[in-house]
């Protein structure tokens, strides 16, 4: 099977400005929350050595007992068909939790069997860590989607949680609502929070120092990361959709469109710059412990959006990431973006002030 991405001309901003543009930090909500990406294995990284990969890349899916397998089927084809349209240099697992305590605690019986058998984690170590009260631990992801259902908070929780040491990427998942036909959320919603965070896979696959500092560095800012993260997924699943190559999934109660998605980023964006983050800039969204991160998803999302308006859909993927780990972020940036980092965050500040229609303007369409 072929996967096309489309190839669009930029649209030029109504205001001629110049240009530009989640994480190697710690975890944040996804889906009905949000997600990061995060290299925080278990082994200790050796600065100077790095990363290996055994065998053949692969897409594996495992989830617990109590989910219907229809759901690992929705997950293991998204990251198949994100595998094709973005390419695929590492392994990938994908865990998702479900309700059941006891389910749960099976599934990461089976994760840390498999990891001691391969020799990366002691099996008792890593039930110490995976099944007991750690945050970003296993049963963290299973504790949220039961505690959702008990107070009606519809948080759902994903991210990328590892490990270059091992050469693969790993991901955990709590439910994802949408794909068990649940409380009338989109399918399309989860499968955008699976390109979301294989997103993240795409840029580790491009970092193979094992130096957790220089990866840290390579991968950039929140808003960079989260926001690149965002708008790929975002992009992504329109493509797909309008290719017909997405998995059936529930329809939910509400449309999931690109236009939509990316019209809310701006209100969310608009209402934080005007009240508890009045005054910030987008270079300043730089923490994931930064009170106001959450930018980084949003506002870091419409910056995606125009630096790929301005300098090519497949920009990132053509000339940014190849020249990554040689560049440096920062170099790599700004030579992609054709300008320095501060003067991007002056023009794309300036693009923001603009109308809702006008920013709007920008976006892709697909047949």
């Amino acid at each position: 099977m072929q996967i096309n991405r489309i190839a669009l001309a930029a649209v030029v901003p109504l205001v001629l400005v110049s240009l530009v543009a989640c994480s190697d930090a710690g975890d944040s909500p996804s889906s009905t929350g949000k997600s990061s990406s995060n290299d925080s294995g278990s082994g200790d990284s050796k600065p100077g050595n790095n990363v290996v990969i055994n065998g053949e890349p692969i897409m594996e899916v495992f989830i617990a007992s109590d989910i219907d397998p229809s759901v690992g089927v929705a997950i293991e084809k998204t990251l198949n068909l994100a595998g094709e349209y973005w390419g695929l240099w590492w392994p990938v697992e994908y865990w998702v939790m479900g309700l059941e305590e006891a389910a749960g605690r099976d599934l990461v019986d089976q994760f840390c069997s498999r990891r001691d058998a391969n020799s990366q984690w002691d099996y008792d170590d890593c039930m110490d860590r995976e099944a007991g009260s750690e945050e970003h631990g296993m049963m963290s992801y299973q504790r949220i989607g039961a505690e959702a259902v008990a107070t009606g908070d519809l948080r759902m929780d994903a991210g990328r949680n590892g490990t270059a040491e091992w050469g693969i990427h790993r991901f955990a998942s709590s439910l994802p609502w949408g794909l068990a036909g649940l409380y009338g959320i989109p399918g399309e919603e989860e499968l955008k929070t699976v390109l979301h965070e294989y997103w993240h896979a795409v840029q580790h696959s491009h970092i193979l120092t094992l130096d957790r500092d220089k990866r840290d560095d390579l991968m950039g800012p929140v808003w960079f990361v989260e926001g690149s993260a965002e708008y790929m997924a975002q992009y992504g699943l329109a493509d797909l959709r309008s290719q017909g190559l997405l998995p059936e999934v529930p329809m939910g109660d509400w449309p999931f469109e690109l236009e939509g998605k990316m019209e809310d980023k701006l209100r969310n964006v608009d209402s934080a710059l005007s009240g508890e983050c009045e005054g910030r800039e987008l270079m300043s969204i730089a923490e994931y412990s930064d009170p106001c991160s959450s930018l980084g998803y949003d506002m870091g999302a419409w910056a995606s959006a125009y630096l790929l308006n301005i300098a090519g859909n497949d920009v990132l993927l053509d000339k940014f990431y190849p020249d990554l780990e040689s560049n440096g972020w920062q170099d790599s940036f700004e030579k992609v973006a054709g300008m320095s980092l501060d003067q991007f965050n002056v023009e794309f500040m300036a693009f923001m002030n603009q109308s809702t229609g006008e920013r709007m303007a920008i976006l892709p369409s697909f047949p």
